[in-house]
């Protein structure tokens, strides 16, 4: 069976990082790889550096495109990608020499359709496992629909990095464009499709925290993931998907976490008409999110300071 494996990276300004990243990917023990750097018009040495790569090493593809962001990186490696197996990789992050060898013989144990492996944070040279990467068995094999559920409820984690999928299983789903927060509706799909996936506990990824990422900055685009969340409830009313609870509970944390953020930057009156918004909701569900055992008590505290300060 072909167990070719393709690995997406997608680069913009990361001359500093994608050496160290190739490598990890190119010293797999698993050599039946195709890398797919993809250069999304990145204005540092990174172009040329793919190109350097590529000489030394027949199993990357390079990819010189107009730039488009992460998503559109994304896509544009899925485009062309030709192994029976997919992953994707951050190019300031690295991995696990093992890591693709011990995916792929979860995935031939437990018959799964993504196999997930857990993350480290890393920061200065000090590496932490993120929690809710790992599964607390060797192996956890969950239906879709509790995947999802355990999604929403943030209990598993929602990147896109770690994980191998089969390429089939993702068939015409592709990462949305022109948004951040792109991981969380690629996998909201994929959950959706009837499969298994298979979580270890054992961490390969190492995410290089950085304080000036995108992620880290608030501004207009940080609003995309509450644009994600009115397209998920469109689709959960549509489609009549029996994860009301978990959405509602998932809705509530990220609309709590943006108006102690909103008041922490003191961006009120710069984003007033999102503001207003989220304001509105935590009125509108002020004693759910009070009475609610699963919502922690600083986010209580969060929901009655931000209508009282509304007032």
């Amino acid at each position: 069976m072909n167990q070719l494996v393709s690995i997406i990276v997608p680069i913009y300004n990361v001359q500093n990082y994608l050496e160290e990243c190739v490598n990890s990917l190119l010293a797999q023990t698993h050599k039946e790889i195709e890398v797919i750097l993809v250069d999304d018009e990145s204005p540092d040495n990174c172009p040329q550096m793919c190109e350097d790569f590529a000489k030394k090493d027949s199993r990357i593809k390079v990819i010189h495109k107009k730039n488009g962001g992460l998503s559109s990186a994304r896509n544009a490696g899925l485009d062309i990608a030709t192994g029976n197996y997919i992953m994707f990789i951050d190019s300031d992050d690295f991995v696990e020499h093992n890591m693709v060898e011990e995916l792929l013989a979860i995935k031939a144990q437990s018959n799964a359709d993504i196999v997930c492996g857990g993350i480290y944070r890393y920061t200065n040279g000090t590496a932490e496992v993120i929690p809710s990467t790992v599964s607390k068995e060797n192996i956890e094999i969950m239906d879709n629909t509790t995947a999802l559920k355990k999604l929403l409820l943030r209990s598993i984690n929602c990147s896109s990095c770690n994980k191998l999928y089969s390429k089939t299983f993702i068939g015409e789903t592709r990462f949305k464009e022109g948004r951040n927060n792109e991981d969380h509706p690629f996998l909201f799909e994929l959950y959706q499709k009837n499969g298994a996936i298979a979580y270890t506990n054992k961490a390969y990824y190492y995410y290089r925290y950085n304080q000036e990422s995108i992620s880290r900055t608030f501004n207009d685009r940080s609003f995309d993931i509450i644009k994600n969340i009115d397209d998920l409830e469109k689709e959960i009313e549509t489609k009549k998907l029996d994860i009301e609870k978990e959405f509602r509970l998932y809705k509530s944390y990220v609309y709590l976490l943006f108006a102690f953020l909103l008041q922490k930057n003191n961006c009120k009156e710069k984003f007033n008409s999102e503001y207003n918004k989220i304001v509105k909701y935590i009125k509108q569900n002020i004693w759910y999110i009070l009475f609610n055992s699963d919502i922690r008590i600083k986010n209580k505290i969060v929901a009655l300071l931000t209508i009282l300060k509304f007032l």
